[in-house]
């Protein structure tokens, strides 16, 4: 007969470990970043292609402006998000031309 108490203790001891693995994971993660902000930084510096640098990286587009911002290289302004009413408007003007 099955304890229902040993199944889920198991299965907590599971979930426990494999939250520390992940915490451990994202730990290292942080401690990489750390690493090749600068290493990334220097690239562009000399003259590698931002985009690749950045996709090299593996960082989001957003957090690698905030990069370059930071190391006092020039980004261009984040465009205006389209919004539903924009699109609906141009997609009529289109049409009517």
């Amino acid at each position: 007969m099955d304890i229902p108490e040993v199944a889920q203790a198991a299965a907590l001891a599971e979930v426990a470990k494999l939250g520390h693995d992940r915490g451990e994971l994202l730990r290292q993660a942080d401690e990489l970043l750390t690493r090749i902000k600068p290493a990334a930084v220097k690239a562009v510096q000399a003259g590698a292609g931002r985009n690749r640098v950045r996709e090299l990286a593996g960082v989001s587009t957003t957090l690698w402006y905030e990069w370059l911002d930071e190391a006092g290289i020039q980004v261009r302004p984040r465009a205006a998000k389209k919004t539903a009413t924009k699109k609906a408007t141009t997609s009529r003007k289109r049409e009517t031309s």
